[in-house]
């Protein structure tokens, strides 16, 4: 038996596994999703440590070589690192937190110049007490169920003093179904709640609604998955490449 291989990655154990990320590929796709939405800002969703592969290496590419200057993150700790990492790259990138502002976490939104994305009749209450006219977004439930205010609560949210909207948004919950009834409701939903913030900029789509057509794309779109060479109608798609 001849002798073994080196190992290409000598700081790891040889039986530790490694995986290799390709950020040129992170590149390549998230000019895909430029082509399929000119017209909108595409942003980066770099959440969970960018789903296992490196946040703050995907960042700092997307920011130094294709000009992205909008991140979305989970949690305030996560923002706070990728201001850190982006540095001067991108001093004025905006990152937006999902989950939003809790009180033992305001400090955390003022010391990476965080951007909260409003949840909840409290969460607008609690920031704009807190911080009055600095920006945040909101997050409207059209049929998600997951994160976001309910259409009871806009009229209360926008009248709340202090409070200044910048972006309104809101998830397809049937995105990877291009054809799917609810995603045509939760247009309709999401244009009523817009009314109640005329003149802001809007977000409806992460990766599947980037490539379902114009009326999905809005201002913002927010890819997550598709930036990572996934297909986001549940199969492969041979526009994005593997970044793993």
């Amino acid at each position: 038996m001849g002798d073994a291989m080196p190992s290409p990655y000598p700081d790891f154990p040889a039986s530790t596994p490694a995986v290799e990320i390709d950020l040129d590929a992170v590149r390549a796709n998230f000019r895909t999703l430029k082509s399929a939405a000119p017209a909108a800002e595409i942003s980066a969703v770099v959440k969970c440590d960018a789903y296992g592969l490196g946040a703050m290496a995907v960042a700092r590419t997307l920011a130094a070589f294709e000009q992205c200057r909008t991140f979305f993150v989970a949690y305030p700790h996560e923002g706070v690192d990728l201001r850190s990492a982006l540095g001067d790259l991108a001093p004025n990138a905006k990152i937006y937190i999902f989950n939003g502002p809790s009180a033992e976490t305001l400090g955390a939104f003022e010391e990476g110049a965080l951007t909260p994305v409003i949840n909840s009749r409290e969460q607008a209450r609690l920031w704009a007490g807190a911080r009055p006219g600095a920006i945040a977004a909101l997050h409207v439930d059209t049929g998600m169920n997951r994160l976001g205010a309910n259409e009871r609560e806009l009229s209360d949210i926008a009248a709340t003093r202090g409070l200044k909207i910048g972006l309104v948004m809101s998830h397809l919950a049937c995105g990877f179904d291009p054809g799917h009834d609810m995603n045509r409701r939760q247009h309709l939903a999401f244009e009523k709640a817009c009314a109640e913030f005329p003149g802001v900029k809007r977000s409806l789509s992460a990766s599947a609604g980037a490539f379902m057509g114009p009326a999905y794309h809005y201002d913002l779109i927010r890819p997550g998955i598709a930036i990572y060479g996934a297909g986001p109608f549940d199969r492969p798609d041979p526009r994005l490449k593997p970044v793993a």
